[in-house]
């Protein structure tokens, strides 16, 4: 069976975490984790798709909530995990 993850991620190399957009888009990836993670995993069944579309648009939603300095940091992307 395959487990799927959508993970937030910082696309930016900050060069100090006393920057303080750093600190929000940090701040703003970790919080769309904590508010959606239920959505974020799923397995390869039937539902599937409709899983792996309804963590999309949730991330996609909260991204575009946020500033867009902010914003423009942030993406996502999705890994696929084989259990045994």
């Amino acid at each position: 069976m395959t487990t799927y993850q959508l993970d937030i991620e910082v696309t930016r190399p900050f060069t100090s975490a006393r920057d303080t957009l750093y600190r929000d888009t940090v701040d703003a990836a970790n919080a769309i984790e904590m508010r959606w993670s239920e959505y974020f995993t799923w397995e390869d069944d039937a539902q599937e798709s409709l899983s792996r579309s309804s963590a999309i648009k949730y991330a996609e939603e909260e991204i575009q909530s946020y500033h867009s300095l902010v914003r423009e940091h942030l993406s996502y992307s999705i890994k696929a995990k084989e259990e045994a």
